[in-house]
């Protein structure tokens, strides 16, 4: 028998550790590089743009949680993530215009990090450029400054695709427990969420239905199947939590939801208004379609703004990567049902594009960063590949060129025949550089595939930046991108400015007294008008002026319009308060304006778009408006009016610090003197004096605007600010003045254009007062005519009445030519105020205009600067167009930025470019010179404005905010 002794067990050894892995600074560097420059784009100027009607909302319910007024979850404002996490940047940072967009700069930020843990699905390169695009979209960098709850939802939906497909890779559950975040916190953001969770959700449905005809669904099925109990269990927990402490507030605004679905008598709280509630809203919202726009909105916005992404990523569908993976599969699904969805869905608005474009940044990226690994860069360099790329890009040059110059003809801005020669000549070098490029193909072996795709792509990025800067810095608030939506217009800061000088001027400051319009309803014809009131976006620069007092229509005899220095006011409410601002003085603004939207007929007129096309006018206008953003038509806008009391100082500090007179008592007025001012004629250089200063240098004249020169030779200038009219000898003393703020006989609200007939007798055209007024050579009082109107629908309506008149020229047949400038008219008048005709009307075609500001005669010709539309226009005497001389530098929509026009002896055209402080002379045949104007140590040269030639060839020109008229003897060099 064998006897078996059992050996012994020996201890086994514990294998070591792996070593830890290095960490991947490498990998992670360019991203952190890029998050940083996306983060310094956010935040450049990011509170100058003015805050958006939405905005405003967002920004002062996050404040009313911020000073403790609480928040309850409203459907109407969707989610209540976007009002804490606001009033967390209040809490850190203040409440400002910058950090009301903070938070929303933040999240856009973090887009830019994520594609870092989506590099296995993008691929190294194509992760990197996912980061780059999404720092230079212009959707994304737009919306990125813009305080609504769209770039948050952008943020937390490519988190969930983060989550899900890092889960999908690594069985970790950390990815598990941050989708399941992104997932509550996308939810608690807004209810579109449902809609990505649709499109997510039914992916992986039809992923498994059609398992038999390819592989991919196995492995997702395995990676579901091994997420453990607890882990669901874990991941609900993380959803609940921040569900309840959202949408209760932390637990302020919990309700008695489960009454509510009993039908009960109930307080709904954030539990039931944050699910049944939100749904059951938006849902109803569907049919009432706001914005009204068309089913292809997407498609003009996306070829508009995310033309780059479009095109890459449909050369991403045509590669092997995508039919072999997964997360292609995925993200261009993704896509589709994004776009179908929103396509569809009632409420269509630019702020919805991020949601749309995210998943062709992630296909376009991946595509050009698979290109950019495979292409053979030492080829690429080398000398054929070299002049391959420069043909391309001397391609797309030349057929831009082509273009450019066929738009020059279609708009006749210039002489036909050369024009015609350039053509040809571009065209023949685009065959040179297609030929050359055939050449370099056949007989080279030159990788002109892949030169091309390089000129193209360096072509594209080009304009894609090109398109992010117009947008984001040029256009934030001016609507001639498609993507600022009913934009609060720049006016609106402006007057918050003014209101914080009144405050300061008054001595109330922050007490300050302010009546604004509340808006009221009635019933016209049987049907209900809505009128607006002026609130928003004033609840949000207006907050902390606590004595804020609203009134609705009328203002009743409980309101002592004594204790009120300053009334906000909706352009269409003004009628029904108009007899009781008798002491106030007013101007008008925009509150908001918008994009011109003709772009909705083509679904009840598709052709109408061929015709377009068709018409090399439309075509070149289409040119213009993709290159610069130079509007078609005319952006739309609603107004509001600022009315200032009298003895408010225009100028200046607060004359005394002593107490406030008591409610209801007024003080004294402060009339503009009349007396004698002591001015002398200064000499700046051999051609230009000034004229309109004292003594010891200091400007008299208060905001100049308009000049005219009289029979006697006298020069007649209108101060706007001050509300008179200054009358300067020929050696530069003063000989007369007369005028004062109001809308009295002789009184002026803002007077701008000045004429003098040969009579001596004098016209002012009182822009605010909306009505001409007729004096004699010294000042006395003899007419006027006029009265607001909007009649910029009809040029012919209401004639003789205005909407801020800016110039007035007397013809040889000693009519007077009155730009009705908010009407986009000119109407006539005979010497006495008859009405004689009119003529003009809003547009871009030849003899109408948008922002019609000075008028001069050449003979019997009309020179109109037509500002907005970039041009002057010749007219006969009829309005019938003669021909138009374009103009660079008369872009800008300021509220100071009116040119003005005149002609001198030799026929020669001088114009103003305020903005600019320019002054141009323009030829016969459109050429533009500026003229000399010598450097002025105490800035009294500024914002020239109106002007007039005299017949000793002396040009005189209105320094506005200089406050000096400026003497130039033409033709002698400084």
């Amino acid at each position: 028998m064998v006897q078996v002794v059992e050996r012994p067990r020996v201890a086994r050894q514990p294998s070591p550790p792996p070593p830890p892995r290095p960490f991947p600074w490498r990998e992670l560097l360019p991203f952190l590089v890029l998050t940083a420059i996306g983060f310094a784009l956010r935040m450049y100027d990011l509170g100058s743009r003015a805050l958006h009607h939405d905005e405003s909302l967002h920004a002062v319910y996050s404040w009313y949680l911020y000073i403790g007024r609480g928040y309850i979850h409203d459907p109407l404002m969707h989610g209540p993530y976007q009002f804490h996490v606001n009033a967390l940047m209040y809490f850190l940072f203040g409440d400002n215009n910058s950090t009301a967009r903070l938070a929303a700069v933040l999240h856009g930020t973090g887009i830019i990090f994520l594609p870092y843990f989506l590099r296995e699905e993008l691929g190294k390169r194509g992760a990197v450029l996912t980061s780059l695009l999404f720092m230079i979209s212009p959707s994304f960098l737009y919306f990125s400054r813009f305080t609504r709850e769209d770039i948050y939802l952008a943020f937390f939906t490519l988190g969930m695709v983060v989550g899900i497909f890092g889960w999908i890779r690594t069985r970790q559950n950390r990815w598990l427990y941050f989708g399941s975040f992104s997932l509550i916190c996308a939810f608690a953001d807004k209810e579109a969420t449902y809609i990505h969770g649709f499109v997510f959700f039914t992916f992986f449905i039809l992923l498994w239905a059609s398992a038999p005809v390819h592989s991919k669904w196995p492995f997702v099925w395995q990676a579901v199947k091994e997420i453990r109990r607890r882990t669901w269990i874990e991941c609900i927990a993380i959803f609940l939590v921040v569900y309840v402490l959202l949408f209760t507030t932390f637990f302020t605004n919990i309700g008695d939801p489960w009454n509510c679905l009993m039908g009960k008598a109930c307080t709904k709280g954030g539990l039931y208004s944050g699910s049944i509630g939100a749904l059951a809203y938006w849902i109803e919202q569907h049919d009432v379609q706001r914005g009204g726009q068309p089913f292809y909105y997407y498609v003009l916005q996306i070829g508009l703004y995310e033309f780059l992404p479009l095109i890459f990523a449909i050369a991403a569908v045509t590669t092997a990567w995508f039919r072999q993976s997964l997360f292609g599969w995925f993200t261009a699904y993704w896509f589709v049902g994004n776009f179908v969805i929103y396509s569809w869905a009632g409420e269509k608005m630019p702020w919805l594009v991020p949601h749309v474009a995210m998943p062709l940044v992630l296909l376009a990226a991946r595509w050009i960063g698979d290109w950019t690994g495979r292409v053979n860069v030492t080829r690429l360099f080398a000398k054929p590949s070299l002049l391959a790329v420069g043909l391309g890009l001397g391609v797309c040059t030349t057929l831009v060129a082509f273009v450019a110059v066929t738009a020059a003809q279609a708009l006749g801005t210039g002489a036909s025949q050369p024009l015609t020669l350039e053509r040809y000549t571009l065209l023949a070098l685009t065959v040179a550089a297609i030929v050359g490029l055939v050449y370099l193909k056949v007989a080279r072996k030159a990788a002109v595939g892949a030169s091309l795709v390089a000129a193209s792509l360096l072509v594209l990025s080009a304009f894609y930046i090109h398109t992010s800067w117009m947008a984001v810095y040029a256009h934030g608030d001016i609507p001639v991108e498609m993507l600022v939506y009913v934009q609060s217009s720049p006016d609106v800061p402006w007057v918050t400015r003014e209101i914080e000088r009144i405050g300061f001027q008054t001595g109330q400051r922050e007490e300050l007294r302010i009546l604004m319009d509340n808006g009221y309803t009635e019933d016209v014809g049987g049907q209900r008008v809505v009128h607006e009131a002026v609130s928003w976006p004033f609840e949000w620069y207006l907050r902390d002026y606590k004595n804020r007092r609203y009134y609705t229509k009328t203002i009743g005899p409980d309101i002592n319009l004594k204790d009120y220095p300053v009334i906000l006011v909706m352009g269409p409410n003004v009628d029904p308060i108009r007899d009781q601002l008798g002491d106030y003085v007013g101007q008008k603004y925009r509150l908001n304006w918008w994009f011109p939207e003709d772009y909705k007929q083509w679904q009840n007129d598709p052709g109408a778009i061929l015709r377009s096309l068709s018409d090399p006018i439309t075509r070149a206008k289409f040119l213009k408006f993709l290159l610069y953003r130079e509007p078609m038509n005319t952006l739309g806008a609603r107004e509001f009016y600022l009315f200032v009391r009298k003895e408010v100082p225009t100028l200046g500090p607060a004359s005394t610090i002593t107490p406030l007179p008591p409610a209801g008592a007024a003080r004294p007025s402060a009339p503009i003197s009349t007396g004698p001012r002591v001015a002398v004629a200064e000499p700046l250089d051999a051609t230009t004096t000034l004229f309109g200063v004292g003594q010891t240098g200091e400007p008299l004249l208060i905001e100049p605007k308009g000049a005219a020169i009289g029979p006697d030779g006298k020069i007649y200038v209108s101060e706007g600010r001050s509300g008179r009219i200054t009358v300067f000898n020929p050696d530069g003393t003063i000989a007369t003045s007369w005028g004062r703020p109001g809308n009295a006989d002789g009184e002026f609200n803002e007077p701008w254009g000045i004429a003098v007939a040969p009579s001596g007798e004098v016209y002012v055209a009182d822009t605010w007062n909306h009505r001409i007024q007729k004096f004699t050579p010294d000042g006395k009082f003899l007419t006027s005519w006029g009265g607001l109107v909007d009649t910029s629908r009809d040029p012919q309506g209401a004639p003789g009445r205005f909407w801020g008149p800016r110039s007035i020229a007397i013809g040889r047949d000693g009519l007077l030519y009155v730009t009705d400038t908010g009407n986009k008219r000119i109407e006539v008048f005979d010497a006495n105020g008859t009405f004689v005709r009119a003529f003009g009307g809003a547009g871009t075609e030849a003899g109408q205009f948008n922002e019609p500001v000075g008028l001069a005669f050449d003979g019997d010709t009309l020179l109109v600067t037509d500002a907005w539309n970039g041009r002057i226009q010749r007219l006969d005497r009829n309005g019938t167009p003669l021909g138009m001389i374009p103009i660079q530098g008369w872009e800008s929509h300021g509220i100071a930025n009116k040119p003005y026009i005149a002609t001198g002896t030799d026929g020669r055209i001088y114009i103003t470019l305020p903005e600019r402080n320019e002054v141009d002379q323009v030829s016969g045949d459109g050429q533009v010179t500026p003229i000399n104007r010598p450097a002025d140590r105490i800035g009294r040269l500024g914002l020239p404005t109106g002007l007039v030639v005299g017949p000793d060839n002396v040009l005189y020109v209105a320094e506005s905010s200089g406050g000096a008229l400026t003497r130039v003897q033409l033709g002698l060099k400084p």
